[in-house]
């Protein structure tokens, strides 16, 4: 493998950078990190080279920033890591791209339709995709549910349409519910929502890398430990194939044209075999360092694939493989078989190795704490 190459990673906020970070671990040079986030743990990180604020540039001035910084290497790379910097690259291709060399990333309109609950809702229900009922959070709709000129079956989840992690996911029992909860959100409600049925089914994601809407890499996995706060990444995964989720993910990327990267959230019913998409992470994921331990590197990927490295031979993925994170080791470790993959296997199946290798983030987060210092990430897009 090639390495030696000047990596930039714009509007690095949040948790992402440092994950992505530790999933090359300097195998392409050091990064260099330009963010708004002053707090960002990532750059304290053995893997960052510069650390470059942004705080309130607009897009314009972030992006002349980044066509005066000074060459550094014969190969420079834009890799964005949120969906802030997915989508400032797509938009500014055509600029940045006469500088930089760009990994495949999909089209503005496509990471739009994506990020947006209620846009890929639409659009999936458009193609013929299988798509939960839902309809739009407002008062005409909570109007026809009470008398009884729409149909929705409860209980349903209320959930922003742009905002990620989990964050304002709430479950409704009935449509009394859910009028008191619009009438206690109506002064609170920063963005749009959507009303969507609840399956108790069982959480899958997917993990892909595409070229023209074609999977090339994937890693497919299922929750095997719910983290206690609902809605959020499953404190224990497991890799797994399952062909109908692999048939329906194709699909929607087929119809989206997808390039680069993204993770689908699932519901699979075991029972009737069937797969609901409920929503598209636009941008690299929290469990991104768990797909690297379960074989398939997606940020090395995109950095092969945008300096015109292709691999040959795409990864798979080592199924079978189990993930834990260490806030759900604890309840893992009563289960014989994943406390088995633990014990045998503990770098493999955890972030230790990561966090040895890189200890600093960690360091300095405790000290953030201690301080009462502001919280790093606040910035989540």
């Amino acid at each position: 493998m090639s390495t030696g190459a000047a990596i930039l990673v714009p509007f690095a906020t949040g948790r992402l950078p440092l994950r992505v970070l530790r999933c090359l671990r300097a195998r392409w040079g050091r990064l260099h990190l330009y963010s708004s986030d002053e707090f960002q743990e990532a750059r304290s990180s053995a893997y960052c080279e510069t650390f470059n604020p942004t705080v309130q540039q607009t897009d314009a001035e972030v992006l002349k920033a980044l066509l005066d910084v000074p060459k550094r290497r014969d190969r420079e790379l834009l890799l964005p890591v949120t969906t802030k910097g997915f989508q400032f690259v797509s938009e500014h291709r055509e600029p940045l791209g006469s500088r930089f060399s760009i990994p495949p990333l999909a089209s503005l309109e496509s990471l739009r339709i994506a990020s947006d609950k209620g846009k890929l809702h639409g659009f999936m229900l458009h193609r013929g995709l299988p798509v939960l009922p839902a309809a739009p959070y407002a008062q005409p709709v909570l109007d026809d549910l009470r008398a009884g000129r729409r149909s929705l079956p409860f209980p349903v989840l209320v959930k922003p349409v742009n905002r990620e992690n989990g964050v304002g996911i709430r479950k409704i029992a009935c449509v009394a519910e859910l009028e008191d909860d619009f009438r206690r959100t109506a002064h609170s409600r920063a963005c749009e929502a959507l009303i969507q049925r609840f399956v108790d089914g069982e959480d899958y994601s997917f993990a892909c890398l595409c070229e023209s809407g074609e999977i090339k890499a994937y890693a497919c996995w299922k929750g095997l430990v719910a983290s206690r706060t609902p809605y959020t990444i499953p404190t224990c995964i497991e890799f797994v194939e399952n062909d109908a989720v692999f048939g329906i993910c194709q699909r929607l990327m087929r119809a989206l044209s997808w390039e680069g990267v993204c993770d689908i959230d699932i519901i699979y019913d075991p029972s009737s075999q069937e797969v609901w998409i409920l929503e598209i992470n636009a941008r690299f994921w929290g469990n991104v360092i768990a797909c690297e331990r379960g074989g398939v590197n997606f940020p090395e990927l995109m950095i092969r694939c945008g300096l015109g490295d292709r691999p040959a031979t795409w990864p798979r993925q080592k199924t079978g493989t189990i993930f834990c994170y260490a806030r759900g080791v604890a309840q893992a470790l009563r289960e014989p078989r994943i406390r088995s993959a633990l014990l045998r296997q503990p770098f493999r199946s955890t972030a230790l190795g990561s966090v040895l290798r890189d200890p600093c983030p960690e360091l300095c987060r405790i000290g953030w704490k201690l301080r009462r210092a502001k919280p790093y990430g606040v910035d989540r897009r």
